[in-house]
């Protein structure tokens, strides 16, 4: 089950959105983004989301409803729609609705803002009986632009709108995943699942699912959040870059002193490398893939040790040193590579 969502977050289940959803203020939840030792795994905010004064929700109920309904009745209004569920804007509101494709009709009270952390993962502002879902709705694009939908930017532009983002948005996409990985709640890495925002530089999934039984990332984090962004017939330069970023992302959490959103062993950078197969360069490729495996050992090294008041400045050094390394080949060979000669680099240098 899956929805569209919103507010403080929300998100879309089981939907096949593309049109302008997104979720703003993901990075205001404590614990998605914490780097330092101490108190990394902090709680997500209150269950209880609370609105302005001139919020949809400072309404009376019967009001809220009454709303939402025009709002699901209006084809006018419809943003997407899944085999389950349909999507809606709500009108006059910075809000969406999911809603069960055979309960148009069957809209009551109560509605509630108490929210578990699967909710708030789901990106869900509030709650009403049979399984509708209010979301904050939010601007942005799709990294694959669906003939089906129009849109005020071509395909071009919204590639270059993701290869000009910081890497630190794309640690906080593949930041989220994690968070949402470690709660049990994967990831439906698809073109449609994730919104590209210019103007506040975010990237962010938008569909999760409860993991049952022995339910599993089929590959890494890491490449679910490239599958994710990469579309039929990409440009090399797209794929390029986005694999570049992805990679610099990573690495920024294998840092000494800092405490990854993932176990180590699941960064998976080496696996990512030859899978995707973008290096051309087999000597870079397998220098790469070799300081990156080194790089594991050590921050594994480093997490062991953070404690320890004899932990070796050495391995610190050695660790950011080659994490150095790692980044310049990274940009030399997938950032650079249309432009650039490539230099020689060993890793026996640092």
């Amino acid at each position: 089950m899956r929805f569209v969502v919103s507010v403080k977050i929300n998100f879309i289940q089981n939907l096949n959105i593309s049109k302008y959803v997104t979720l703003r203020n993901i990075n205001n939840q404590s614990g998605f983004y914490n780097v330092s030792f101490r108190g990394a795994d902090k709680s997500l905010p209150s269950d209880t989301v609370s609105f302005s004064k001139k919020d949809l929700f400072s309404y009376e109920e019967d009001e809220i409803i009454e709303k939402i309904s025009e709002a699901v009745n209006n084809p006018d209004n419809l943003i997407g729609s899944g085999s389950e569920a349909s999507v809606y804007r709500i009108s006059g509101e910075p809000y969406c609705v999911r809603i069960l494709k055979n309960k148009k009709n069957k809209i009551k009270k109560p509605a509630s803002t108490k929210l578990t952390k699967k909710d708030k993962i789901n990106h869900v502002v509030a709650k009403l009986p049979n399984g509708i879902r209010v979301m904050k709705y939010l601007e942005g694009y799709p990294p694959y632009l669906l003939s089906i939908y129009s849109y005020d930017k071509t395909q071009k532009e919204v590639d270059k709108m993701l290869d000009e983002m910081p890497v630190s948005s794309f640690q906080k996409f593949f930041r989220q995943i994690c968070y949402a990985k470690k709660h049990d709640m994967l990831f439906d890495c698809v073109w449609n699942n994730v919104i590209i925002n210019p103007k506040t530089n975010t990237i962010t999934a938008i569909d999760f699912y409860k993991k049952i039984g022995n339910d599993y990332l089929a590959y890494s984090v890491l490449q679910e959040c490239y599958d994710s962004l990469i579309y039929p017939n990409s440009s090399e330069i797209h794929k390029n870059t986005c694999a570049a970023k992805l990679l610099l992302a990573v690495l920024e959490e294998m840092k000494a002193g800092v405490l990854p959103c993932l176990d180590v062993i699941d960064a998976d950078m080496y696996g990512f490398i030859e899978r995707c197969d973008l290096i051309k360069s087999p000597a870079y490729s397998k220098l790469l893939k070799k300081i990156l495996n080194d790089i594991e050992i050590l921050k594994i090294k480093d997490l062991y040790n953070h404690d320890a008041e004899s932990l070796s400045n050495n391995t610190k050094n050695e660790l950011n040193g080659k994490i150095k390394v790692a980044q310049s080949i990274i940009k030399q060979t997938l950032l650079h590579s249309q432009t650039s000669t490539l230099q020689v680099i060993s890793d026996k240098d640092f």
